[in-house]
Order: structure tokens, then sequence, then C-alpha cells
């Protein structure tokens, strides 16, 4: 029971984390592009694990963008431009910001 508490308690929070971003965009406030991270992608490697990890150990670890949150269990939402979608081109990471990608 309490599992299931903390789980639903982070998915409101989430949630309530784009609804603040949602205001933010009517109100045509301008985000911080900084942490957004460079690339096609809304990861970058974590280069201080990956240099730490055992040889057999065949997971990436990544820094993932401030901006994206998991707002239920096959939506996933940018906080940048106040979007949730099920798209799976970017629940697999792919960037739909067009923030610092390589061709800007």
């Amino acid at each position: 029971m309490i599992k299931f508490i903390k789980r639903i308690s982070w998915r409101i929070g989430q949630n309530l984390d784009m609804v603040g971003y949602y205001i933010l965009r009517f109100f045509n406030v301008e985000l911080d592009t900084t942490p957004i991270p460079d690339g096609m992608y809304c990861y970058t490697i974590d280069e201080k694990k990956e240099a730490k990890k055992d040889e057999n150990d065949w997971s990436l670890y990544i820094i993932t963008c401030p901006y994206r949150k998991h707002v239920s269990k096959n939506k996933v939402g940018c906080g940048y431009l106040a979007v949730i979608t099920d798209d799976d081109v970017f629940a697999d990471g792919c960037k739909i910001c067009g923030t610092k990608r390589p061709y800007n």
C-alpha cells in the first residue's frame, strides 16, 4: 500500500510540474535553455558513471533533460514546450523542442 501511495504521489508531482510549465507558457514566460542537452536527444551520457562502471555492466548511464517528465505509464511531457504526448519517438528520448540540435 505504501508503494502504491508513493507511486501515485510521484505521478501527481510530475503532472503538477507540467501544469506549472503550461501556465508559464500561457503567460509567455521564456524558460532557460541552459539545462537542455546538446544534440538530438533529451539526455546526455553520464561520463562519470560510465567511467566507473564494471566491465560486465551493460547499462547506459544518462543524465535526462530536467524539462522531460514521465506523466503516466505511456505518456511523456516536455516542460519546455508544455506538451504531453504518447509519441513513441519522444518516449525513446528524441527531442521535440528543437533546441540545441546540431543543425540549429
